[in-house]
């Protein structure tokens, strides 16, 4: 496999053969988010965001709903990278937060790392979900999501978090210390910074969101040999080989590789999306 390593830093990616060092980054201080970040507003209005001091900030999240239960619906402002599949990584980012000394701030921040289908497979955050509470260190293996309990972290403070995977084995550490261990071998194809407010009136309340800053996103890691579904034996060629494994699958049996279409049933579908991919 071929080493890369992409420096995510609120702006261009781009990835080179190298040894160790990063080949790109950004000093956020040029006062405009690069386009290359795709920002998605999920029940957000608008923010108040800017690079400043090495820093990327965000000072205020404008929710799109009001919430008299602090399960609420959360307002979410992302920025997504995407970069070529990794299958070996280390990724870092730093990550500032400073609720105004007050236990009503309601928010969080951090790295998530999405496969190719952009679906989260591993996430480490700070948050604090909890109204009249300090916040606690989140993380996610998949389904698997873990956080050290209320009031666990001071109401402001600086961390490093760190994902690291080898051979398919995920570590997720807050500073020096581990968070959660994992197993997953789907490459990586992107990475997510969130920022999250709950606008919470209930009882406690009213909430309000503080500030959260980020310093630069590091992603080291090893192209992922990345195959089309129909290339049941992972030789880069979907032909005759492929033909006869599909064959010998015919008929039911769902969770197959074979069964292409996900129907449960290896037919005449899957049939015809192996030949489109056929070369």
């Amino acid at each position: 496999m071929n080493r890369i390593t992409l420096i995510v830093a609120l702006g261009l990616w781009l990835p080179a053969l190298v040894v160790a060092d990063p080949i790109l980054t950004d000093d956020f201080n040029d006062g405009i988010l690069d386009p290359a970040w795709v920002v998605d507003f999920q029940d957000a209005r608008a923010w108040e965001a800017s690079e400043r001091g090495g820093q990327f900030v965000v000072t205020d999240i404008t929710a799109a709903v009001q919430n008299e239960r602090t399960g609420g619906i959360w307002a979410v402002v992302s920025l997504t990278r995407a970069f070529p599949p990794l299958d070996d990584l280390d990724a870092t980012l730093e990550v500032i937060w400073d609720a105004a000394d007050s236990v009503q701030a309601m928010q969080y921040g951090g790295i998530s790392l999405l496969n190719t289908s952009g679906d989260p497979i591993v996430v480490v955050r700070y948050g604090d979900p909890w109204v009249l509470h300090a916040g606690a260190k989140f993380s996610c293996v998949d389904d698997d999501c873990q956080h050290t309990g209320i009031n666990s972290i001071p109401l402001a403070g600086t961390a490093t978090l760190q994902i690291e995977r080898t051979d398919g084995t995920l570590t997720l550490r807050w500073d020096d210390g581990v968070l959660q261990g994992g197993v997953s071998d789907e490459p990586i194809a992107a990475v997510r910074l969130d920022f999250w407010h709950n606008d919470y009136v209930g009882p406690g309340g009213p909430s309000f969101f503080g500030t959260i800053a980020m310093n630069a996103v590091e992603v080291e890691g090893t192209l992922a040999d990345v195959y089309a579904p129909a290339d049941f034996n992972r030789d880069g060629i979907v032909d005759a080989a492929d033909l006869a494994t599909l064959l010998a699958a015919w008929g039911v049996c769902d969770g197959c590789p074979e069964d292409l279409d996900g129907d449960g049933i290896v037919g005449p579908s899957d049939l015809a999306m192996l030949l489109a991919e056929w070369g």
